[in-house]
């Protein structure tokens, strides 16, 4: 009787551990148990199709960062001045790309499914965060760290962008990629002018942020041109794009062209 007793408690703490094998699993892996697609409301569908457009064009965007990312981070030379500022360059696009997904503001039914965005995302501001602290310490180990970690953010976005598709396909709506800048603290109105060419009155850094305490990550000559896509709230440091550099800041005093600042969006400094 006592054996039996014995054994009956074993097969109890087994299956124990099975069902909370199974709910863990769930939790690692969402995607192993599916949840119903939402349906939404006739007065949430507008603005679910701006929000699905606005985050698709986030995801698109990362996901090609994350693809230079990796690049860089297959053939890594710590220590190298040009590898560091190509390393930074991509660092303040991850940052400003995490900030645009948390700053949507999804519809109601979608609060979870944007939580579950701005989680995935978090693994690609993981390995931006890992890679610092390598070229920080010197440590190549670190980057092998970093390399998985943008390989999880890849993966997870492509979910993201699946479910996200799933979701318009399930309530009839055609999704439209709207690239943003970074995280945007106030929108323009749709007439307004979003972005100009600005050219560089002198040989200027470009830097992660708007202040000479963010780490410098590239540079401009005298007479070179930039497409001047932000600023920061007091107008005084620009986000600009080039041919090489995805995002960067520039001090504003130092660019000529940009006749309307306060039409230009207004984009949260990086941490």
């Amino acid at each position: 009787m006592r054996q039996r007793c014995h054994s009956l408690i074993a097969l109890s703490i087994i299956a124990a551990i099975i069902v909370s094998g199974c709910s863990s699993a769930r939790k690692d892996n969402p995607s192993a148990t599916p949840a119903p697609l939402p349906k939404l409301a006739a007065d949430t569908i507008t603005q679910a199709t701006n929000y699905g457009g606005a985050l698709l064009g986030q995801i698109g965007a990362l996901n090609s960062m994350m693809g230079r990312y990796q690049a860089l981070l297959e053939n890594p030379r710590l220590g190298e001045r040009d590898w560091q500022l190509l390393v930074n360059s991509q660092n303040l696009a991850i940052d400003l790309a995490y900030e645009g997904i948390s700053s949507l503001t999804p519809p109601e039914p979608l609060k979870e499914f944007h939580a579950a965005a701005v989680n995935a995302a978090g693994n690609c501001l993981a390995a931006r965060k890992t890679v610092q602290a390598a070229i920080d310490a010197v440590n190549a180990n670190q980057l092998g760290q970093a390399a998985q970690q943008a390989e999880r953010c890849v993966s997870t976005m492509k979910q993201v962008e699946s479910e996200l598709r799933a979701i318009a396909a399930n309530n009839n709506i055609t999704l439209t990629e709207l690239p943003l800048t970074g995280a945007l603290e106030q929108q323009t109105p749709a007439s307004s002018s979003t972005g100009a060419v600005g050219t560089v009155k002198e040989t200027a850094n470009l830097r992660a942020g708007p202040g000479t305490n963010y780490n410098k990550v590239g540079g401009l000559q005298k007479g070179a041109s930039a497409s001047v896509i932000g600023r920061n709230e007091a107008g005084d440091w620009f986000v600009v794009q080039t041919q090489d550099i995805p995002q960067a800041w520039i001090a504003a005093f130092l660019v000529d062209g940009v006749s309307d600042v306060q039409s230009l969006p207004v984009v949260r400094a990086p941490p």
